[in-house]
């Protein structure tokens, strides 16, 4: 049965449990990939994220009827940097996945994050053309306000992210710990799962900080741009001309 498959979830992923790789798998593909799920798994555990992205794809390729080892390289792929081959797999994952699966919210969520963090390209710039009376003032104060709103969220998310880092760190040497059989012994498996789903939280919020943060800098810098500098001009007053500033 395809449930007996699933033996526990970590970081977010539902790893495919089996014993190591053995030539008795060659004939049976299906057994091949969940041997080489587990290895990729301990691989994640141990902090190779590029390793458990590429044993996971493996695993794909070999036992493609299965799309969760696709949504697992993809969460490896984006815990090792990978953002856009991550992007990738969870599109491909979300086309492949069945009806109901509950993986495809997740997919779908990360996907969000991944695309919602990425740099914003700045507007075109139209051409400058004489602003209405007042509204240059308007447009210059609005584009300072969001330079700073976007700098000052730009820079929680990164202290969001830093604080996330050294969590992660520290449970990856925590992971690590392990005795003669292998079997780790420094943190229990509920406490890791625990650990893990507070630390990938503080990544979603942190990145989605930096790019919000990011859009709302750019936005703003437009505006100032666009705003009319303040210059000096004669006019009018009684018998002669007097200077004024003009914004």
């Amino acid at each position: 049965m395809r449930g007996a498959w699933i033996a526990w979830a970590m970081a977010g992923l539902l790893p495919l449990q089996a014993t190591a790789p053995h030539a008795a798998y060659a004939d049976d593909p299906r057994e091949a990939a969940l041997a080489l799920s587990k290895q990729a798994l301990d691989a994640y555990l141990a902090g190779d994220f590029t390793g458990a992205e590429a044993l996971y794809l493996q695993a794909y390729r070999t036992w493609p009827a299965e799309p969760l080892y696709l949504y697992n390289a993809a969460r490896a792929a984006e815990r090792a940097g990978h953002r856009d081959a991550a992007e990738r797999m969870y599109q491909e994952y979300l086309s492949k996945a069945p009806p109901g699966q509950p993986e495809i919210a997740k997919a779908r969520f990360h996907l969000g994050e991944l695309r919602a963090s990425k740099p914003a390209t700045p507007p075109a710039v139209p051409p400058k053309n004489p602003p209405p009376a007042g509204s240059s003032s308007g447009k210059s104060a609005g584009g300072l306000a969001l330079l700073i709103t976007g700098g000052v969220v730009a820079v929680g998310g990164g202290l969001l992210l830093g604080s996330a880092a050294s969590e992660q760190s520290e449970l990856d040497t925590r992971l690590n710990q392990r005795d003669a059989s292998g079997t780790i012994i420094d943190i229990s498996h509920s406490d890791a799962v625990a650990k893990q789903s507070g630390i990938n939280t503080k990544e979603y919020i942190g990145w989605g900080m930096v790019g919000a943060g990011a859009v709302a800098g750019i936005v703003g810098a437009v505006l100032m741009a666009n705003a009319p500098s303040a210059r000096v001009v004669l006019v009018p007053q009684g018998q002669g001309l007097a200077l004024a500033w003009r914004f």
